[in-house]
This record gives C-alpha cells, structure tokens and sequence, in this order.
C-alpha cells in the first residue's frame, strides 16, 4: 500500500473512509451479551470420550470422526484455537455440530 502523502486523493476521501471502516465505540459488548457470565472449565475437567453420540436415525460417528471431536473438545478445554481441516467428505461439518 502506498503511503497517503504518495497518491494524489482528498482528505476528504481519506476521512470518509476512516469514519466507515471504524466500528463505533460499544457496540461488541452490550448489557445482554450471551457470553456474560460465562466460565470455561478447567482443561482438567477434559475427558476423552467413551463412544459416539448418538444422532438422529442412529447414526454415529466413524471411528476418526470421533477422534477428530476429541482433539477438538481437548483444544477447547485447553484454550487453543485450533483449525480441523482434512480431505472434502470426511465428515468436518459433522464433527464441528457434535461438538457444538
């Protein structure tokens, strides 16, 4: 990007986009915020699971599937923001919502 005394452009232009791209003060918290209150548990309370849930018409998770929802819960409890990528059909869709 160039710097704003190298391109020929108003000021004005400069302002309107500082003013647009500037989120205004407040508005990520609000009194009613769902995450108020809100303690994540201990990474000690983590425990591998035992099976798949159960889903609808009596579908389960395969046996990856089912460590991909552990490795997910486990960064959870363990404050890692983490990605869960793999090859197209494997089941990441299904995983994230049993999670959830």
């Amino acid at each position: 990007w160039e710097h704003p005394n190298e391109i020929e452009i108003s000021r004005a232009r400069i302002a309107h986009f500082h003013r647009v791209n500037t989120p205004p003060r407040g508005i990520w918290r609000t009194q009613c915020d769902p995450c108020e209150g809100f303690h994540r548990p201990p990474a000690s309370n983590w425990r591998k699971l035992e099976g798949s849930p159960l889903f609808r018409d009596g579908n389960a998770l395969r046996p990856y599937q089912l460590e991909g929802v552990d490795w997910l819960l486990f960064s959870w409890y363990n404050r890692r923001s983490v990605l869960l990528a793999d090859e197209m059909g494997l089941g990441k869709t299904v995983q994230s919502v049993a999670v959830l």
